[in-house]
């Protein structure tokens, strides 16, 4: 009977999917998800539009219950992951009529290797696979059943709370079906269909709203667009548009093991030329309408990193067609001379099963058993860094579990492009502990390190995954954060855990400054010419000015000493010199035209200890125009008034000018001309985009002649009903340093 293949299919999945549960949050998407059940904001990501309201709500009832955000996810996910055996079998009954066909297909879908190990995970992508399924059956059946119609379109439109995407899996279909009783003149049937959908929708979608507001629905839906065709799209200007690449991690990557990946797409072919041969057309037709046109949505619209899990709602395609060779060629070929024979196919298609399980299970057993590597990273800071007096830089990677895990920790998105040390509008230079999160090891600095344990497991998970925060690392960078790497530097190396750079017969460095004595450390290895003895000699110059000449005793040397940096300056350039080095592929027949002198492993600076401080207030720099630092959870920013003074300490070298801001419209709906003036020549006057915006400029040194200058922002203030003060500019960051030293 079918209820009894139905009922032991969901028993297997209790077992098989309690062994699927994560023992943690691992990726991006599962922090979203999990911030959103204590506050709902989709501005904020909480979680990530479109928002998943039906979704949260259920999570929300567990939450209610456990009190646990991730035991919460995971456990609806579990219950929809038990229902995924059952369903998969009554959508293959409905589609072929037959029994055998439908139990192996579900056994097939049930162990696909993505399936199988996201099965559990705390995100949306799983218990929408299963309600796309469940509508799907009862669309079906609603060819002939109206109570299965109209159940089938309830199901539709609260999936689509789950997650939008259902719309391409279920909407041809259930447009099929209600053409089909359009055709009988039922009329009725139709409508009632259309308004039980529509009700289904409203249900959750007008709450939604009222709970958003349809303002800041639409301007994040518009934002998540816009960063999508920018990005994602196969009509991107990025490497997501390359039409090969799509392919492959759509429909080759997505089985993770290549004798996988051939198994099932070889039996699909076969599947497929037997619904061929046997005219098994409505049979094709309706796998075909149920899963191709997610397939070529997704193929044109998502992200081909997330391929594995986009690709979910269309492996019942390849499960059925699969199911459809190994099941009915047996049939053709045994029925008559080997009776007992033609039902061999079940077996082999529960003998695949098994081997793509057993295959999948590492993966499985690792999820379940060990936290991943950022959760066990953030536990670890928890335990060790001291919110108030600590200051963490993290890698934006980590962007969602900072908000989860350290909401209120000082804490900084690490770039190239923005240090908040030395960020004027609130000066934070020499914390007394620096701590850095991030996916590469830094260079010169130890720290401990978080990886999966099984590198069997793992080199399998990262196929059949985003590839992403398999590592992490949590050092010390209070002595490395103030050192920027200049010109004469070549591109960072790693290998053995270790990182380090290259330098030619010089390079510069830029050193932040903060108190009257600092120590210099620098650590590396010279190479000496082939045949030569000698050592190679080393020469500091700090700007222009020569503090340091030696020869290290052996080819690897470790060298401090304590220098006293120019007090008016914020930065100081550091040059090194070798009077030694080579070229490998001239010197040593190697593949490598670099002239290099200094491998360089570390280079640290820190305040002397006693020594006095040279920067006393976070203010210091500014001038006339600005008022106080204001914040929220996330940001902090000043306002200026029509003309804001910077007073721009000296740098031994062309700077570079960074600033971010904000130029709200005022009462006439236009934004101010902003105009950006440094020693007294007009840089730039422009019109400001809407929203957030960067600017950045290199001043050469023959305009501020290596001396302290001023900086002038001009921009007319707003007319602002709630606040009376004259606001002009909403400034995040200006930042002043020796240009190259991002």
């Amino acid at each position: 009977d079918d209820w009894k293949i139905a009922l032991g299919l969901a028993l297997l999945c209790v077992l098989t999917r309690a062994m699927a549960i994560p023992a943690s949050f691992w990726e991006w998407d599962d922090m979203n998800f999990a911030r959103a059940l204590t506050r709902y904001d989709l501005v904020a990501h909480n979680p990530h539009p479109p928002g998943f309201p039906v979704f949260i709500a259920l999570a929300k009832v567990v939450f209610a219950v456990l009190g646990d955000e991730h035991r919460s996810l995971v456990g609806v996910n579990f219950i929809f992951a038990v229902l995924l055996g059952p369903a998969l079998f009554y959508f293959f009954r409905e589609i072929f009529h037959d029994r055998r066909v439908a139990f192996a297909g579900a056994m097939l879908g049930c162990f696909a290797p993505n399936v199988w190990v996201y099965s559990g995970a705390a995100r949306s992508d799983g218990p929408a696979f299963t309600l796309g399924v469940i509508g799907l059956t009862l669309v079906l059946r609603g060819l002939h059943s109206r109570r299965a119609l109209w159940i089938g379109c309830a199901v539709f439109g609260l999936a689509m709370g789950v997650r939008v995407t259902l719309l391409p899996v279920m909407g041809p279909m259930l447009a099929v079906v209600l053409l089909a009783w359009l055709r009988r003149r039922q009329w009725r049937v139709v409508l009632i269909a259309l308004a039980i959908g529509t009700a289904a929708v409203l249900a959750w979608f007008v709450p939604f709203i009222w709970k958003t507001t349809w303002g800041v629905y639409a301007w994040v839906i518009g934002q998540h667009a816009q960063a999508g065709a920018s990005s994602d799209t196969l009509f991107s200007p990025s490497e997501n548009s390359v039409a090969t690449y799509r392919l492959r991690r759509f429909f080759l990557d997505i089985w993770a093991a290549p004798w996988i990946r051939w198994t099932m797409l070889s039996l699909s072919a076969s599947g497929l030329l037997a619904l061929l041969v046997w005219q098994r057309w409505r049979a094709l037709g309706l796998l075909a309408l149920a899963t191709v046109p997610l397939m070529v949505f997704a193929f044109i619209y998502n992200n081909p990193m997330g391929a594995f899990l986009y690709a979910l709602p269309y492996m019942p395609l390849f499960a059925g067609l699969a199911a459809g060779g190994l099941v009915l060629w047996p049939r053709a070929l045994f029925a008559k001379r080997l009776p007992k024979a033609q039902n061999i196919g079940v077996v082999l298609a529960v003998g695949l099963a098994v081997a793509m399980a057993e295959w999948s299970y590492p993966m499985v057993k690792l999820l379940h058993r060990e936290a991943s590597p950022p959760v066990r990273a953030y536990q670890y800071l928890r335990q060790t860094l001291d919110p108030k007096r600590d200051m963490l830089i993290y890698d934006g990677m980590f962007s969602s579990h900072q908000k989860f895990f350290m909401p209120d920790a000082k804490a900084f998105v690490s770039t190239e492009e923005m240090i908040p040390e030395t960020n004027f509008i609130d000066l934070m230079t020499w914390q007394p502990r620096v701590v850095g999160l991030t996916i590469y090891p830094p260079m010169g600095v130890g720290g401990r390190h978080f990886e999966w344990s099984n590198e069997r497991a793992r080199r399998r998970l990262r196929t059949l995954s985003l590839g992403r925060l398999f590592d992490a690392y949590i050092s010390d960078l209070t002595k490395t954060r103030g050192v920027r790497f200049l010109a004469g530097w070549y591109d960072e190396e790693e290998g053995g855990g270790n990182a380090w750079r290259w330098m030619g017969r010089r390079g510069q460095v830029a050193l932040l400054g903060g108190a009257e004595t600092m120590n210099l450390r620098v650590r590396g290895l010279t190479v000496p010419p082939p045949g030569s003895t000698r050592r190679a000699t080393l020469v500091l110059r700090l700007d222009g000015v020569e503090v340091d000449r030696f020869t290290p005793a052996d080819l690897e040397f470790d060298h401090t000493v304590a220098l006293k940096p120019d007090p008016a300056r914020l930065w100081s350039v550091l040059e090194i010199e070798t009077d030694q080095t080579v070229i490998p592929r001239r010197d040593a027949n190697i593949p490598d035209d670099r002239e290099l002198g200094l491998r360089c492993s570390a280079i640290e600076w820190w305040a002397a200890p006693g020594a006095a401080a040279t920067l006393r207030s976070n203010d210091q720099f500014l001038g006339e125009g600005w008022f106080g630092i204001e914040r929220n959870r996330t940001d902090l920013w000043r306002w200026t008034r029509s003309e804001a003074i910077v007073k721009l300490p000296p740098v031994a070298a062309d700077a570079r000018l960074d600033l971010q801001m904000i130029v709200l419209e005022g009462a006439n709906g236009r934004r101010s001309d902003v105009t950006v003036e440094v020693a007294g020549q007009v840089i730039e006057r422009f019109q400001p985009p809407d929203g957030w915006f960067n600017k950045s400029y290199t001043v050469p040194m023959a305009m501020h002649r290596g001396a302290a200058v001023t900086l002038k922002l001009l921009a007319q203030p707003i007319n602002n009903r709630l606040d009376q003060r004259p606001l002009a500019l909403q400034v995040y960051y200006i930042s002043w340093m020796p240009a190259g030293a991002h």
